[in-house]
């Protein structure tokens, strides 16, 4: 697998893996890492007025 820009019309698929971890914050209250239950949408882009993919993930 060759690493670098992509060619112009080339495409390429990744996979990004994100555990309970990525979606945890620190309660103040609780004194621990919580990661809330439900529905997190993930979006990718050149910036956040250029979103390129979205996908919804249930946690």
């Amino acid at each position: 697998m060759e690493n670098g820009p992509l060619k112009t019309g080339e495409t390429k698929s990744i996979k990004i893996v994100l555990n309970k971890d990525a979606f945890s914050y620190y309660d103040e209250k609780k004194k621990t890492w919580v990661a809330d239950s439900g529905k997190y949408l993930i979006d990718i882009g050149n910036s956040s007025k250029d979103i390129r993919v979205s996908k919804a993930v249930m946690l």
